[in-house]
């Protein structure tokens, strides 16, 4: 209880600042894949920044971003 080590260094950490909060909000009004993706371009973001950052990271972000893009193409042609 009051372990705040998730929300300051974790994968989700975007969601304690309310400024990230608000931009994904307003990228992606929505739930699922979209806030997903819209965190992913944000912490793509974040690694490029920051010039301390290992290039594997980079790496496999944007690995994963691909992924789940890929996904919400195959989960849209499905829905119609």
């Amino acid at each position: 209880m009051g372990n705040r080590n998730a929300l300051t260094h974790g994968f989700y950490s975007a969601y304690a600042r309310e400024k990230d909060r608000q931009s994904i909000r307003d990228a992606f009004p929505r739930d699922g894949l979209q806030q997903e993706i819209a965190l992913l371009r944000l912490k793509i973001y974040r690694i490029v920044a920051n010039p301390d950052a290992p290039l594997e990271l980079l790496f496999r972000a944007v690995n994963t971003l691909a992924r789940t893009m890929e996904v919400n193409e195959l989960i849209n042609r499905y829905r119609r």
